[in-house]
């Protein structure tokens, strides 16, 4: 993941977190995606600046690569689920700094107990974070897994799963907010609260 600043004379600035400014514009490298953040008073020339450099991105990657616009205020999909990670930072190897809500060192590295079904859900959702999954690949995995409960593995087809993981995707769940959810469906499949056919 790289991060970049448009500054106002239009040149490309390396950078780790995001303020998110009016007058901001903003470059986010995700890989496979380039997204352009424009603030709501942003110059058309930092806009100009920041879509040539998105563009000269995309023309150095060897495979392809996309281009999103995001405008303040109106972001969606993965950029949207990126925002409070952005916001927070990134480390030197490229990585977000990790969510304060997936700190649960405490319980793993606690003295065994019985603990709820939350505190289960939430340990679910962090090992399932560190797999490191794209939101595209967890949109994907949450859909098949709720199209599985509710129809059977036998009944559903792949037209299916992308049906459902593009009702996923444009439904703005953060990125946490997916792990959570699918930490959640094994938790209650591996406790018998739901019965796979």
């Amino acid at each position: 993941m790289q991060l970049y600043f448009i500054s106002d004379r239009g040149f490309l600035i390396k950078i780790n977190k995001y303020d998110f400014l009016n007058e901001d514009v903003y470059v986010t490298d995700d890989g496979s995606t380039v997204y352009i953040w424009y603030g709501l008073s942003a110059s058309k020339e930092k806009k100009e600046a920041a879509l040539r450099t998105a563009r000269h991105i995309v023309r150095e990657k060897v495979g392809s690569a996309k281009i999103l616009l995001m405008n303040q205020n109106d972001e969606y999909g993965a950029f949207l689920a990126m925002i409070d990670d952005l916001r927070g930072g990134i480390l030197e190897d490229g990585s977000f700094k990790p969510r304060p809500e997936l700190d649960l060192e405490e319980i793993i590295e606690g003295p065994e107990k019985d603990i709820g079904l939350e505190s289960m859900f939430r340990v679910a959702a962090y090992y399932i974070s560190l797999e490191n999954y794209t939101y595209d690949d967890l949109c994907w995995l949450l859909a098949e897994k709720h199209l599985i409960i509710m129809k059977g593995n036998a009944n559903i087809t792949e037209d299916d799963i992308k049906q459902k993981a593009e009702e996923v995707y444009k439904s703005s769940t953060t990125y946490d907010e997916l792990c959570w959810l699918m930490g959640e469906l094994d938790i209650l499949i591996d406790q018998g609260y739901i019965e796979l056919d």
